[in-house]
This record gives structure tokens, C-alpha cells and sequence, in this order.
């Protein structure tokens, strides 16, 4: 989140905001041991896509924030970065993605149901295992799914951070749990 936030700076947290979540809060979450802090992008139920860098929510452009930095305007850092980021990506999601083309990707809501295959399994994976939601079993092969629907038991939101080339994010670790937001930054000194 640098340009917004900086290394040393204190954030007060408004954790009864955490149930009204909007587009741009930045909102404080747990994944698995840490606590990030990361700009709310995507809504439960929207379909997200990056393409060329830039964000898309249902089919529209949204604007990055002010302070964000850019893929463009970050060049210094883009060549190794996405590089390993590439890496990543492809071994997350099974698709040929990366931290500036990234979907469509069905942002999950709650009482959403998907047909378990392969590829959704790959795509929604990483969210539900954060946040300890994973009961879907499979055979002793892992070759096949036992189960062939799931339905989401809680809302998901897709955060990215404002230095965008740089930031481990829901591009990588997926859409958040509802479950694991501590609440939303309101001031910082």
C-alpha cells in the first residue's frame, strides 16, 4: 500500500465497519498468519477483470485511486516482479494470467453455488482453504471430484493494493473471506 501508507504509520480501525463493506475501503484482514491491509476492488457476485493493468467490474472501467501506483508508472520494478509473479499466478490458477491480466473471475457471494471441475476448482481454491471452508472431498487420487456443486457460505471481496506491481494480493491469494476482515481503516497519524 505504499504511497497510501508508508512503514512506521498508525491506522485506526473501525471493526463494526467491516459489515459495510464498499469499493476503495481499505479494509485490515487476516490470511493465514499475517494481517494485511488492502484496497477493497471487487464486490461479492461481480465478475472482476484486469486487462493491460487496467480494472474492469462487470464489463466497466473503474478508476485506480490517486495515490496508487501503476504498472506504468512503476517500470523499475515490473520486469523481475512480473516475472515471478507469472510463476505464481500460473501455478494458482491453472490459466494464463498475471498481475496486469487477471480474469474474468467470478467474485464468490454467499449462497452462490458453482459446479465443481477442475478449472473451478483451480480458480476458487486458494480462497476457500484460507479461509477454512475446503470440505470439498475428493478421491484418494486427487484425480476426481466426489462432489460436484458447492455453494459458498459467506460473502468474498478481492482486494489489491495500491502499488499495484508490487502487491501480494488477491491476484495471488485470492478473494477474502468476509470471516477474516478485521474491519476498515478510517484514520491514520
Amino acid at each position: 500500500m505504499n504511497n497510501s501508507f508508508f512503514d512506521g504509520d498508525r491506522v485506526l480501525i473501525n471493526k463494526f465497519g467491516r459489515k459495510n463493506i464498499s469499493r476503495n475501503d481499505v479494509v485490515v484482514f487476516r490470511s493465514s498468519r499475517d494481517v494485511y491491509i488492502k484496497r477493497c476492488i471487487g464486490l461479492p457476485g461481480e465478475i472482476l477483470e484486469i486487462r493491460n493493468g487496467k480494472t474492469f467490474i462487470n464489463g466497466r472501467e473503474i478508476k485506480f485511486p490517486a495515490k496508487a501506483v501503476l504498472p506504468d508508472t512503476a517500470a523499475k520494478f515490473k520486469a523481475d516482479h512480473e516475472q515471478v509473479s507469472n510463476v505464481m499466478m500460473l501455478d494458482i490458477y491453472g490459466k494464463y494470467w498475471d498481475m496486469n491480466n487477471f480474469g474474468p473471475y467470478l467474485i464468490p457471494k454467499k449462497g452462490m453455488t458453482i459446479e465443481l471441475t477442475a478449472e473451478n476448482l483451480k480458480l476458487y481454491k486458494t480462497s476457500l482453504e484460507s479461509a477454512g471452508e475446503l470440505g470439498i472431498p475428493i478421491d484418494n487420487n486427487n484425480q476426481g471430484l466426489i462432489h460436484h456443486h458447492y455453494t459458498f457460505q459467506h460473502d468474498y471481496y478481492f482486494v489489491l493494493g495500491d502499488n499495484r506491481p508490487r502487491s501480494d494480493d488477491s491476484r495471488i491469494f485470492g478473494a477474502i473471506n468476509e470471516t477474516r476482515i478485521i474491519g476498515k481503516t478510517c484514520f491514520t497519524f
